[in-house]
């Protein structure tokens, strides 16, 4: 009765043949509402299946799509995470988790031309080989840890593998450089001269070479310093009184101070070089030195010195 009634009504709106046209558009859209994801999932699997057949054939033939003149670029960094379309293939159930190796020659690393006639090929098998004690027991352990058979990861989506480097492969051998001990006792020379024209008087008691700055140890002299007028005249004063001046019948007079103070009394005093007086000098080492930057460490730790650290003339490398 629905249909009936909403039949009429269509043709009586907008006539008998525009009514039909109308039904079978509605059927087209319908049938293409319920056959779009049937449709999408095939076109999807077809493409995911074109590629994995174009993946094996690059597989089996690395050398079709590249120059023959060029060196093969190694297989890529595992990334720990399949691709996208194999994670398809999985949810579809058309491939295993875990992809199988492909039947193909051991992996040869050693390079080639130059670097070949220098150093043996390597063939890096795919299996540990059982020892015989392992097989009488019944038990296969594989290799020993810290074997280099032990560091062969898996390359996720590739069935080749990849050995890791020998550190002698990649670390080049440091050349050590020879200490030029004239050199630091110049140094050192240069360094005490420089601070004595400047009024700052220490002594180089030591001397510590680095691979990139020699560190001079230095102990801070002293200095001679005017003593001040009344504190020489009070120094007199008291000379004076303990040779029983001060009295009524013996006066201690201007004369006597003076007496005293010129000929007993030191005029001078000896007074520590402050580190901010060192410090203050650290350009003008530079100069002398020939050498920037210069840093002073004071105090060195658990020592009485101040540190004067002077780049070298020839820097060593600090090798593993």
């Amino acid at each position: 009765m629905v249909g009936y009634a909403l039949s009429e009504t269509l043709i009586g709106g907008v006539g008998y043949t525009l009514a039909w046209v109308v039904l079978v558009l509605l059927a087209l859209a319908a049938l293409m509402l319920w056959l779009g994801p049937l449709i999408l999932a095939g076109g999807t699997l077809v493409a995911v299946m074109l590629l994995q057949q174009r993946d094996d054939r690059d597989l089996r033939h690395p050398n079709l799509n590249g120059s023959l003149d060029m060196p093969q670029q190694g297989p890529p960094l595992p990334t720990g995470e399949p691709s996208v379309w194999q994670a398809l293939l999985v949810r579809l159930g058309l491939r295993t988790s875990q992809p199988q190796a492909l039947a193909e020659p051991p992996l040869v690393i050693g390079g080639n031309g130059v670097a070949a006639e220098r150093t043996a090929a390597r063939i890096v098998s795919d299996k540990p080989v059982a020892t015989s004690e392992q097989t009488v027991a019944g038990l296969s352990r594989g290799p020993a840890p810290g074997s280099a058979d032990t560091l062969i990861p898996r390359i996720i989506g590739s069935g080749q593998t990849w050995r890791l480097p020998n550190m002698t492969e990649i670390l080049d051998e440091a050349e050590e450089v020879e200490i030029q001990y004239g050199d630091i006792k110049d140094r050192a020379r240069i360094i005490e001269q420089t601070l004595a024209d400047f009024g700052v008087p220490v002594r180089v008691v030591e001397a510590n070479p680095g691979p990139a700055v020699t560190q001079f140890g230095l102990q801070p002299g002293y200095r001679e310093r005017r003593r001040p007028r009344d504190e020489m005249r009070r120094e007199a004063e008291e000379i004076l009184r303990q040779r029983g001046y001060g009295s009524s019948r013996r006066p201690i007079t201007e004369d006597l101070i003076k007496e005293v103070m010129e000929e007993e009394v030191s005029k001078y005093e000896r007074v520590k070089i402050k580190v901010s007086k060192i410090q203050a000098l650290t350009n003008d080492l530079a100069l002398a030195l020939s050498a920037s930057p210069i840093r002073i460490e004071a105090p060195v730790p658990g020592r009485p010195l101040v540190g004067l650290e002077v780049p070298n003339t020839q820097k060593a490398l600090v090798s593993l």
